[in-house]
This record gives C-alpha cells, structure tokens and sequence, in this order.
C-alpha cells in the first residue's frame, strides 16, 4: 500500500501494509485501517508504527464508524471494536436466507452502518442493502439492489450495480427507507464494493475498469496474444486447469477468503457450480482429475479441507479439520503416494509444511520461511517444490527437492512471484516485475535453472498470495482480466446531484 498527496505525484510506502486490502481513511483523514489475511492494522498517515486493532478471519470489509471505533464484517457477523482492540462485539448476524455480509460503510453520526446482504456473491444484483442500527443491532433491508453502499450527504444512498454504474437515491436514516427513484451518476465504475467514496463535500472519487468483479477469463500465449475463453464478467479467481485440459475450476467471489468453487468447460465456456456456502475457496484438482480439493472456512475458528467429484455427483468428502484458523492456507496437491505442500499461516512468519497426499493431517516442517513466503507448487512428478519468499527483503521465486533435505535454489533475478509449473514439469512459470517469465528446469544431477526467458509484458498483473492463472499443455495461459478497457482513478467535484432529490437526514 502507498500514500500520495493529491498534489504530489510521488508515492510514498506504508511499510508493513504489504497486501494491505479494504483500505479506509478515518473520518480525520489522520489514520489508516486495512485487513490482512489475519486481522486488521491502522497507522497514522505522518508515519509511526502499525499497530493490530484485531485479530480475525474471513474479512468481507471494514469501516471507521469514529475516530476511536471501526466496524467490521467477519464471515456472516457485523462487529464493532475500539482501534485500541478494546470492546469488541457482535453487531449483527446475517439473515438465513443470504449467503455473505458484503461492504460495511458507516453512516456519518456513528449510529448506523449500511452493508450489502448477497445472495450470489459473484453478481452485484443479487444483493439487497441493509442498514444495521449499532445501538440495538437492527436489521432493516431497503429493497434496494446493489453493493458497496454509501451515505452521501446531505440524505442521498449510493450504490454499484452489475452494469458497472453507481446508482444514487434519496433516503431517509429517520425512517430507513428510500424514498424515491434512482439515478445514475457515473458509469465504467469497478463494480466492487471498494472501488468509489464521496467526501463529506460531495466529491467523488472512482476507480475505474479494475475491478473484482468485472472479469473475463482469457488464454493468452507466449507472445502475450489473448484468445477468448469466457466473456462472462464475474469475480473470477483462481482459475485451475483439468489434468486432461477439458475443464476449469475457477473461485467466482470479491474476496481473498469467500466465495464458491464452479466448474467450466472448456469448449462450450458452460459453467456448473460445484459449492454454495459462499467460504469454499482454492480449489485443486487431484492428479487423476476425478476430484477438486479445497479449502472451506465454515466458522472463524474452523477450517476444512473438502474432495468432491468435479461434476458435483456427490457431495463432498472431510480430508482434515482444523480448530486453527488459516492452519492450511494454501495446498499445492502432490501425486497419491507423494508429498502435499501446506502453506501455513500460523505465526508471524509463514511455515511451509508437507504432509503425505493420502493423509492430509499428517504435516511436518518443511520450510520455517518469511513473512512472505507464499504460492507453493508441487512439480508434476512430486520431486520438486516451487514457491515465493522475501528472504532477500523482495518477493523472489525459489525451488527444493522434496521431501528435503536439499539447498534452496533462487530462479527469479530482479523478483518473482507466482511459480507454476507446465504440464511435463521441464518449465516453471512466473510473475516478474513487469513481464510473465518462464525458467527451464532440469532435476539431473542435481535442480539446476538452464534457461530463462521473457515472454510479455504482465497487463494481468494483481498482488496475490496465491497463483492466480495456470498453464495449458500447449504453453497458453489461462489467466483473469478486467472486462472494461478504460482504467484509472477519477476525481469529479461537480457531479449533478440535483437529478436525485435528497432525503431526511
């Protein structure tokens, strides 16, 4: 994450914000506040040390309710905790029939959040806005479609909806209703819940184009020529290639830890839904392609790694469970018999376990890495780990023989993220500073990197802590971009508000 003064072209770090997420700027605009994979951090805008306001999983969100208080969304419950991390307790619990508790945003007063009550978390329409009284925990739905509410002052809701516009309305917090029809004030929008905010003034500021939740999915050669592949706009992440190349699991959700696991052919772009629970997330196929692994977070202090049948013929199978949350992160499945790869995020820093592939449970100690040590891979014939670290101070990539023991071999130069191996295990693929790369690999007489190529210049590119693309037999990628071509930050201060008449405050 970077700061930068809207007078200052220059950006400025926030050190310890790596994969910062739900960034939010207090009312004083004198703190920070963002999630991790763990919990929520704030620093003060002048510098000084992080500090942790809470530790919690699953984050759909958060928001400064006052200078002192942030509101939250943890899995399906709204909570409220002082910045010190005193106090903290449950607002509200989300209605049975939705599946996820999307977007907090606080009213201006501090007695009021809205949030977005989603019943299909890849498509913006199906969600409805509520607003939640923090003083009794009241639940009121507005009727309204659309994610990411905002107030905006004086007595208007704004809201984004699937055709990537944000919709303003006039409503009354007296009476928490809408009280008349809907506008719509700036289009090419992200569509996120994240990707717009109103100054108390009235200004507004969008992203535009990068969004979550305006993907396609699309194949893209070693010339960085892309061919269509799915021309659906959804939250895709994590695309996973079929062992016999005829079908994609892909993750169709906004956030790093929610969402659900759908299958996709690939020559009819068809696509059926494997899970609805709204937290199954990385999805992996077994080396016969009859199953997909992944991991399913059902409560904040629960973790469940699932195989189900890839065509949804039966349900789901238990492989381990954790009262330890994020205890198995990530999973890089080996060949039954081998060795499976466990990215752990247990403490401070990362830990790389293995455990046998038939027995999930059964981890030890592999790798005691960084903070960022991430993305691991097993190589297809099981003999080889790939993965990502900052040993160095900078994300690089690095391979070791499994089980170990063995020396760590550096494969990237000048940074490297998201290792992928290809089908025949001769080449790994990743993520430069700015361009796709693949290195040559020989295991004889010893892991040696013979080659390294650049392919093209990485327009794909989003900070992932878990490798967001895969690799065709042929050497095509399969890898996610935005729908809408015109990106940027934009900034109007002028916008109409007339066309949309205010209501009570």
């Amino acid at each position: 994450m970077c700061l930068r003064n809207l007078a200052d072209p220059v950006m400025t770090p926030v050190p310890g914000s790596e994969g910062a997420d739900y960034v939010r700027f207090s009312p004083s605009g004198q703190s920070i506040a963002w999630s991790t994979s763990d919990g929520i951090r704030r620093a003060s805008v002048s510098g000084g040390a992080v500090e942790r306001v809470v530790n919690t999983s699953r984050l759909n969100g958060l928001t400064w309710i006052d200078e002192s208080h942030i509101a939250f969304v943890s899995g399906t419950e709204l909570w409220s905790v002082r910045t010190n991390g005193a106090d903290k307790r449950q607002v509200v619990r989300l209605p049975p029939e939705f599946l996820v508790l999307l977007g907090p945003s606080a009213v201006p007063g501090g007695t009021h959040i809205l949030v977005a009550l989603s019943k299909d978390i890849g498509n913006p329409d199906s969600s409805h806005v509520a607003v939640v009284s923090l003083r009794d925990g009241k639940l009121t739905d507005l009727g309204v479609r659309g994610v990411g509410p905002r107030y905006v002052a004086p007595g208007l809701l704004a809201v984004v909806r699937a055709d990537a516009a944000i919709h303003i309305m006039p409503f009354s917090l007296r009476s928490r209703s809408v009280t008349g029809p809907d506008t719509t004030a700036f289009t090419t929008v992200t569509g996120s819940s994240s990707g717009y905010a109103f100054s108390e003034n009235g200004t507004a500021i969008y992203l535009s184009g990068d969004s979550r939740a305006d993907q396609v999915i699309i194949a893209v050669d070693s010339n960085g020529v892309e061919h269509p592949f799915a021309p659906v706009g959804r939250a895709y992440r994590e695309p996973r290639i079929s062992p016999d190349g005829k079908h994609v699991v892909v993750r169709i959700g906004p956030g790093a830890t929610n969402g659900d696991l759908w299958v996709q052919d690939v020559v009819s772009g068809s696509l059926s839904r494997l899970t609805r629970d709204g937290m199954s997330i990385r999805g992996e196929w077994t080396r016969d392609g009859k199953r997909i692994v992944f991991v399913d977070r059902p409560t904040a202090d629960t973790e469940i790694v699932y195989s189900q049948p890839w065509d949804g013929s039966a349900g789901p199978t238990e492989l381990v469970r954790s009262r330890k949350p994020y205890e198995y992160y990530q999973l890089g499945l080996g060949p039954p018999g081998g060795w499976t790869i466990v990215r752990s995020g247990q403490s401070a820093s990362n830990e790389l376990l293995i455990a046998p592939t038939d027995s999930l449970a059964q981890t030890k100690l592999f790798v005691h890495g960084s903070p960022s040590t991430m993305s691991p891979r097993i190589s297809p014939n099981g003999h080889l780990v790939a993965y990502s670290s900052n040993e160095t101070g900078r994300l690089e990539v690095y391979i070791r023989p499994l089980p170990g023991p063995g020396a760590m071999l550096p494969v990237s130069i000048e940074g490297g993220t998201e290792p992928m191996w290809s089908r025949d295990g001769t080449q790994l693929y990743y993520r430069g500073p700015t361009r796709m790369m693949v290195a040559s690999i020989v295991e004889r007489p010893e892991p040696a990197v013979v080659r390294r190529d650049s392919l093209f210049v990485d327009r794909y590119r989003r900070y992932s802590q878990h490798s967001s693309y895969d690799v065709f037999a042929n050497g095509q990628l399969l890898m996610t971009r935005n729908r809408s071509e015109r990106t940027g930050i934009f900034v109007v201060t002028n916008w109409d508000t007339g066309r949309a008449k205010t209501g009570e405050r």
